[in-house]
């Protein structure tokens, strides 16, 4: 989720320091490269990171035995099956 807050925060503050003006003159296409070409390098850096936290989540989740996903280690939860579900009266 932190990453998504970086990368809108990002987007936000480009979108402001473009005018209404200069944004209204341009086509979808012209206003995706604008947006991409005002946030530079941070846009990578935040999607690398993301990629790296999701990939680390894939990893650890298929080299345990519980299958258990590494925020599940973070916040220290397990998930229990279970085969029936209690049904409240």
């Amino acid at each position: 989720m932190a990453f998504s807050v970086a990368q809108s925060a990002l987007t936000i503050y480009t979108l402001l320091s473009v005018t209404d003006h200069e944004y209204s003159m341009l086509v979808f296409d012209e206003r995706l490269a604008l947006v991409e070409n005002k946030t530079g390098e941070w846009t990578n850096v935040v999607n690398w990171f993301s990629f790296a936290w999701v990939g680390s989540e894939l990893v650890v989740l298929l080299l345990n035995e519980k299958r258990r996903a590494l925020h599940d280690y973070i916040a220290g939860t397990v998930v229990i099956h279970m085969k029936e579900a209690a049904v409240a009266v």
